[in-house]
Protein backbone atom coordinates (compact mmCIF):
# COMPACT_ATOMS: atom_id res chain seq x y z
CA UNK A 1 0.00 0.00 0.00
CA UNK A 2 1.15 3.76 -0.53
CA UNK A 3 1.91 5.76 2.62
CA UNK A 4 1.74 9.41 2.13
CA UNK A 5 4.11 10.24 5.21
CA UNK A 6 3.72 14.16 5.33
CA UNK A 7 -0.21 13.45 6.21
CA UNK A 8 -2.47 11.87 8.93
CA UNK A 9 -1.92 8.30 9.41
CA UNK A 10 -5.25 6.45 10.99
CA UNK A 11 -4.22 3.80 13.68
CA UNK A 12 -4.58 0.74 11.12
CA UNK A 13 -2.22 2.57 8.88
CA UNK A 14 0.01 2.69 11.58
CA UNK A 15 0.15 -1.24 12.77
CA UNK A 16 -0.19 -1.73 8.69
CA UNK A 17 3.46 -0.12 8.25
CA UNK A 18 4.54 -1.72 11.21
CA UNK A 19 3.78 -4.65 9.79
CA UNK A 20 5.31 -4.19 6.44
CA UNK A 21 8.65 -2.62 7.89
CA UNK A 22 9.08 -5.72 9.65
CA UNK A 23 8.17 -7.72 6.30
CA UNK A 24 11.77 -6.11 5.23
CA UNK A 25 13.90 -7.16 8.22
CA UNK A 26 14.88 -10.35 6.28
CA UNK A 27 16.12 -8.18 3.48
CA UNK A 28 18.54 -6.20 5.33
CA UNK A 29 21.75 -8.53 5.21
CA UNK A 30 21.41 -8.65 1.36
CA UNK A 31 20.80 -5.12 1.10
CA UNK A 32 24.41 -4.43 3.77
CA UNK A 33 26.09 -6.84 1.85
CA UNK A 34 25.67 -4.73 -1.50
CA UNK A 35 26.73 -1.75 -0.30
CA UNK A 36 29.65 -2.95 1.22
CA UNK A 37 30.15 -4.05 -2.30
CA UNK A 38 29.71 -0.67 -3.40
CA UNK A 39 31.88 1.11 -1.14
CA UNK A 40 34.74 -1.44 -2.09
CA UNK A 41 34.19 -0.30 -5.89
CA UNK A 42 34.14 3.67 -5.00
CA UNK A 43 37.16 3.10 -2.26
CA UNK A 44 37.83 5.37 0.29
CA UNK A 45 40.93 7.34 1.89
CA UNK A 46 42.13 6.41 5.52
CA UNK A 47 44.08 9.55 6.48
CA UNK A 48 47.38 10.23 9.18
CA UNK A 49 47.14 13.11 10.75
CA UNK A 50 49.23 15.41 12.52
CA UNK A 51 49.74 16.51 16.09
CA UNK A 52 47.41 19.52 14.85
CA UNK A 53 44.95 16.84 13.40
CA UNK A 54 45.95 17.80 10.15
CA UNK A 55 46.59 15.19 7.19
CA UNK A 56 50.06 14.96 6.08
CA UNK A 57 49.75 11.66 4.67
CA UNK A 58 47.09 9.24 3.40
CA UNK A 59 46.39 5.73 1.79
CA UNK A 60 43.46 4.85 -0.79
CA UNK A 61 41.81 1.53 -0.41
CA UNK A 62 41.37 -0.41 -2.18
CA UNK A 63 44.14 0.23 -4.47
CA UNK A 64 42.04 -0.58 -7.88
CA UNK A 65 39.02 1.28 -6.55
CA UNK A 66 37.25 3.74 -8.89
CA UNK A 67 38.64 6.50 -6.38
CA UNK A 68 42.29 5.38 -6.88
CA UNK A 69 41.60 5.83 -9.86
CA UNK A 70 40.76 9.28 -10.23
CA UNK A 71 43.33 10.28 -7.92
CA UNK A 72 46.02 8.84 -10.20
CA UNK A 73 44.81 11.25 -13.13
CA UNK A 74 43.98 14.19 -10.52
CA UNK A 75 47.93 13.98 -9.67
CA UNK A 76 48.89 12.98 -13.32
CA UNK A 77 47.63 16.43 -14.01
CA UNK A 78 49.32 18.40 -10.82
CA UNK A 79 46.70 18.04 -7.82
CA UNK A 80 47.54 17.14 -4.27
CA UNK A 81 44.98 14.80 -2.21
CA UNK A 82 47.02 16.65 0.63
CA UNK A 83 45.91 19.72 -0.72
CA UNK A 84 42.49 18.78 -2.00
CA UNK A 85 41.63 17.12 2.05
CA UNK A 86 42.53 21.05 3.26
CA UNK A 87 40.38 22.78 1.05
CA UNK A 88 37.53 20.08 1.89
CA UNK A 89 37.69 21.35 5.49
CA UNK A 90 37.66 25.15 4.05
CA UNK A 91 41.37 25.72 5.62
CA UNK A 92 43.48 27.34 2.95
CA UNK A 93 46.78 26.98 3.56
CA UNK A 94 49.74 25.77 1.81
CA UNK A 95 52.28 23.57 3.70
CA UNK A 96 55.87 23.49 2.65
CA UNK A 97 56.75 19.38 2.39
CA UNK A 98 60.38 19.99 4.45
CA UNK A 99 62.19 22.30 6.63
CA UNK A 100 65.29 24.32 4.99
CA UNK A 101 68.06 22.97 4.81
CA UNK A 102 71.28 25.76 4.29
CA UNK A 103 73.92 22.74 4.14
CA UNK A 104 75.86 24.22 1.48
CA UNK A 105 76.76 20.09 0.66
CA UNK A 106 72.97 19.74 -0.21
CA UNK A 107 70.77 21.69 -2.94
CA UNK A 108 67.74 22.99 -0.79
CA UNK A 109 64.27 21.91 -1.55
CA UNK A 110 62.46 24.56 0.69
CA UNK A 111 63.09 27.67 1.75
CA UNK A 112 65.48 30.30 -0.29
CA UNK A 113 68.57 28.97 -1.92
CA UNK A 114 72.19 30.15 -0.85
CA UNK A 115 73.78 32.50 -3.03
CA UNK A 116 76.52 31.28 -5.19
CA UNK A 117 79.24 32.94 -3.55
CA UNK A 118 78.02 31.35 -0.29
CA UNK A 119 78.55 27.57 -1.59
CA UNK A 120 82.04 26.11 -1.53
CA UNK A 121 81.25 22.39 -3.27
CA UNK A 122 81.50 24.07 -7.14
CA UNK A 123 79.97 20.50 -8.39
CA UNK A 124 76.71 21.95 -5.83
CA UNK A 125 76.43 25.47 -7.10
CA UNK A 126 72.78 26.47 -8.03
CA UNK A 127 72.85 27.38 -11.59
CA UNK A 128 70.74 30.46 -12.80
CA UNK A 129 67.90 28.69 -14.97
CA UNK A 130 65.59 31.63 -15.54
CA UNK A 131 65.89 32.19 -18.82
CA UNK A 132 65.02 28.48 -19.96
CA UNK A 133 62.79 28.16 -18.02
CA UNK A 134 60.55 31.45 -18.97
CA UNK A 135 60.62 29.23 -22.30
CA UNK A 136 59.15 26.71 -20.47
CA UNK A 137 56.87 28.99 -18.86
CA UNK A 138 55.55 30.17 -22.33
CA UNK A 139 55.34 26.20 -23.55
CA UNK A 140 52.75 25.70 -21.02
CA UNK A 141 50.83 29.10 -21.15
CA UNK A 142 48.28 27.84 -23.87
CA UNK A 143 47.73 24.49 -22.45
CA UNK A 144 47.47 25.62 -18.71
CA UNK A 145 43.55 26.30 -18.74
CA UNK A 146 43.18 22.60 -20.45
CA UNK A 147 45.39 21.25 -17.30
CA UNK A 148 43.63 23.21 -14.83
CA UNK A 149 39.86 21.76 -16.18
CA UNK A 150 41.00 18.27 -16.31
CA UNK A 151 42.61 18.45 -12.62
CA UNK A 152 39.22 20.78 -11.74
CA UNK A 153 37.01 17.50 -13.49
CA UNK A 154 38.89 14.98 -11.47
CA UNK A 155 38.71 16.86 -8.15
CA UNK A 156 34.97 17.24 -8.43
CA UNK A 157 34.55 13.13 -9.03
CA UNK A 158 36.94 12.69 -6.35
CA UNK A 159 34.53 14.87 -4.36
CA UNK A 160 31.33 13.03 -5.61
CA UNK A 161 32.98 9.33 -5.26
CA UNK A 162 33.98 10.65 -1.22
CA UNK A 163 30.19 11.57 -0.71
CA UNK A 164 28.83 8.69 -2.34
CA UNK A 165 31.03 6.36 -0.25
CA UNK A 166 29.29 8.18 2.98
CA UNK A 167 26.25 7.78 1.72
CA UNK A 168 27.05 4.13 1.55
CA UNK A 169 28.01 3.71 5.03
CA UNK A 170 25.24 5.91 6.38
CA UNK A 171 22.69 3.67 5.10
CA UNK A 172 24.59 0.41 6.90
CA UNK A 173 24.12 2.30 10.22
CA UNK A 174 21.13 3.03 9.56
CA UNK A 175 19.96 -0.54 8.63
CA UNK A 176 22.09 -2.44 11.15
CA UNK A 177 20.61 -0.48 13.68
CA UNK A 178 16.94 -0.90 12.85
CA UNK A 179 17.95 -4.44 12.83
CA UNK A 180 19.43 -4.73 15.95
CA UNK A 181 17.72 -5.21 19.57
CA UNK A 182 18.50 -1.83 20.80
CA UNK A 183 17.86 1.75 20.92
CA UNK A 184 16.11 3.27 17.78
CA UNK A 185 15.74 -0.66 16.33
CA UNK A 186 12.74 -0.98 14.53
CA UNK A 187 11.44 -3.11 17.62
CA UNK A 188 11.85 -0.20 20.22
CA UNK A 189 10.48 2.11 17.81
CA UNK A 190 7.15 -0.03 17.18
CA UNK A 191 7.23 -0.12 21.16
CA UNK A 192 7.26 3.49 21.59
CA UNK A 193 4.50 4.01 18.89
CA UNK A 194 2.10 1.06 20.34
CA UNK A 195 2.25 3.05 23.56
CA UNK A 196 1.47 6.40 22.12
CA UNK A 197 -1.65 4.55 20.42
CA UNK A 198 -2.77 2.71 23.85
CA UNK A 199 -2.57 5.98 25.63
CA UNK A 200 -4.31 8.08 23.29
CA UNK A 201 -1.25 10.07 22.79
CA UNK A 202 -0.82 10.06 19.01
CA UNK A 203 -3.75 12.75 17.69
CA UNK A 204 -2.47 12.59 14.53
CA UNK A 205 -3.39 8.78 13.75
CA UNK A 206 -7.44 9.84 14.86
CA UNK A 207 -6.98 9.52 18.53
CA UNK A 208 -8.16 11.96 20.74
CA UNK A 209 -5.37 12.98 23.44
CA UNK A 210 -6.19 12.05 26.95
CA UNK A 211 -6.98 14.99 28.90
Amino acid sequence: MAFNFMGTFSAEQVLSLLDFARKQLPDIDARVAYLQGQINRVGWIQYTLDEERRPESYVIEPENSVLAKYVRSYQFYGGDLLDLSVRSRGQWISYAQEEPDLDSTKVSTAGSLQAAAQVEDVENLHLDDAIPAIAVSKVKEFIRPSIQAKRERYEFKIKKALDLADQYLEEIILLVRRASDGDESLEDLATQIQYYLNEGEFPSAGLKPRL
